[in-house]
């Protein structure tokens, strides 16, 4: 029964643990992210003042030396920003 109630619980009001909630706040925030969705980017881990995201990186995304172009990788640092900061609050 209690497993029950721990897998209902949805909004951070409702869970005490503190990574447990940034981690549903980050989840939240991320899935409202049109940028973030439209990149694919993943988030691994989130937990209070930390953010682990996954993007992976494709052809149009490179500039002519053939690296990552400095506009998606200051996407990628502000999505990991914004998570970390975000999840501070739980």
């Amino acid at each position: 029964m209690q497993d029950d109630q721990e897998q209902q619980k949805t909004t951070p009001n409702e869970i005490n643990d503190g990574d447990e909630k940034a981690d549903l706040i980050a989840r939240a925030m991320h899935k409202r992210d049109t940028v973030a969705q439209n990149l694919d980017v993943v988030i691994e881990e989130a937990r209070v003042g930390y953010t682990r995201v996954r993007m992976q990186v494709t052809d149009y995304m490179l500039n002519g030396h053939g690296t990552v172009h400095g506009g998606y990788s200051f996407i990628l640092a502000r999505i990991i920003h914004s998570g970390a900061l975000n999840c501070r609050r739980a």
